[in-house]
């Protein structure tokens, strides 16, 4: 029973955090087919970028498949989004490249080292900001009165990824899977309470189509 109790928990986690990854990319392809950001924060993407290779670094450094497989994939993910807002963004996020670039060096010195468990509570840190990245926008969404800025999807996987990671976590008695996990767990239940507050936002028309749909009522 323990076995396959591992054996299903081990698959969760990775596989909410793949579906997640899925998500955040139909933001990315959003953003390409509208030619601009929609008012997202550049923090969910940058964060998600960093966050992957630092536990990519843990789950390798301590022969943990099941954190370094999804990790790894996170990576790429993470850098082709955060690519796709840099191509779309007005303001250009300049500080938090220098930000996200120290860190990734600070880790991969840390791993050198063989100090897994120093990287281990960066990634917890970096975890933390990640599930948390959505509420960056907090302030427009209470001055709007509108979820516009929040992807429901994003966050509804983020709240089953942070579920799934933390009874991993527990299982395996991780403190370093359990503090980020737990802590995500809220941020996202804080954000879902938003969508119950504001509702759901009606979306937006984008330039390319308002253009189009006047250039039709001029003919």
């Amino acid at each position: 029973m323990s076995d396959y109790t591992l054996f299903v928990l081990s698959l969760a986690g990775p596989c909410f955090f793949l579906f997640l990854q899925v998500s955040v990319v139909q933001t990315a392809v959003e953003m390409i087919k509208s030619a601009q950001v929609n008012g997202l924060s550049p923090l969910t993407f940058i964060s998600l970028f960093v966050n992957c290779v630092i536990w990519s670094l843990y789950g390798f450094g301590i022969n943990d498949l099941t954190v370094f497989i999804p990790n790894a994939i996170g990576t790429l993910v993470g850098l082709f989004c955060s690519i796709t807002y840099h191509l779309y963004c007005v303001d250009v996020p300049y500080s938090l490249y220098v930000i996200s670039g120290l860190i990734i060096i600070f880790s991969f010195v840390l791993y050198n080292s063989n100090d897994f468990e120093n990287i281990g509570m960066t990634g917890v840190v970096i975890s933390i900001l990640l599930t948390g990245s959505p509420l960056s926008v907090l302030k427009h969404v209470i001055n709007e009165k509108s979820t516009q800025r929040l992807p429901f999807n994003t966050t509804v996987l983020m709240c089953g990824n942070s579920i799934s990671w933390l009874l991993y976590g527990l299982y395996v008695n991780k403190i370093t899977v359990i503090i980020p996990n737990f802590i995500g767990f809220l941020l996202t239940i804080a954000q879902l309470a938003l969508f119950v507050i504001y509702g759901f936002a009606k979306p937006k028309v984008s330039n390319r189509k308002a253009v189009h749909m006047n250039s039709k009522e001029d003919v």
